[in-house]
């Protein structure tokens, strides 16, 4: 999530309690006040419940994703690697090959410069 969405959710609960606040008061003389700001206050408590709830679902599902992916970099890196060992191999092959082919070269440059 953003730091912009979070600022915009901030502020929007800030504003809500605010409403609420000025609702209380202008109920202030209400002879049954704190029953009923006890009541919203409970409801307002489950709302947020319910969400926190939901946004802990969403994170879990957003975690498993991210979890998928580093398996599939994690498989991609092992296959890389073992590319890298194979060619690595047979650039070894190749250099262990080449001292036998200067020696035959030289030996052919050898030949010519006797036969000439």
């Amino acid at each position: 999530m953003s730091n912009s969405k979070i600022h915009y959710r901030y502020a929007i609960s800030y504003l809500v309690s605010a409403i609420i606040l000025l609702l209380a008061l202008s109920y202030y003389n209400v002879p049954d006040l704190v029953g009923k700001l006890s009541f919203a206050l409970t409801l307002s408590s489950l709302l947020l419940a319910i969400l926190a709830i939901f946004y802990t679902i969403i994170s879990a599902y957003k975690q498993e994703s991210q979890f998928s992916k580093l398996i599939e970099t994690n498989y991609d890196l092992k296959a890389a690697a073992k590319e890298i060992k194979t060619a690595s191999e047979n650039i070894n092959t190749t250099l262990s090959d080449f001292p036998s082919h200067f020696k035959k070269i030289g030996s052919k440059i050898d030949d010519l410069y006797m036969t000439s």
